[in-house]
């Protein structure tokens, strides 16, 4: 049974790697950022960065190592000290079906 407290539609698990962002802002400044992943589920993943993004942008993710490039919506962004937590939301055409499958096989 699912805790009272879960609003998750998708389970997710912890993922040790980086991804490579990329977004245009208000003033039409471009920003590409290499951000660890804090976690990952089947409609999204939660990325730590330095940089202000704000809410409703739209981001352009890569993930060499799972063989992902997909776009997806800030969906939350909490600061955190001198850094944000930000919560993207993969766009509908985008997903990682096979979770237990994410981490590449040889990593440590």
């Amino acid at each position: 049974m699912a805790k009272a407290t879960e609003r998750r539609k998708n389970r997710r698990i912890r993922l040790n790697d980086v991804l490579k962002l990329g977004w245009v802002d208000r003033e039409e400044k471009f920003f590409t950022v290499k951000a660890p992943c804090l976690d990952a589920s089947e409609t999204g993943v939660r990325v730590e960065i330095r940089e202000r993004i704000d809410p409703s942008s739209f981001v352009n993710i890569k993930a060499d190592q799972y063989g992902l490039t997909a776009s997806a919506r800030v969906r939350r962004v909490i600061q955190s000290g001198l850094k944000y937590q930000v919560g993207l939301e993969f766009n509908s055409s985008h997903s990682w079906k096979n979770l237990p499958e994410l981490s590449p096989s040889g990593s440590e």
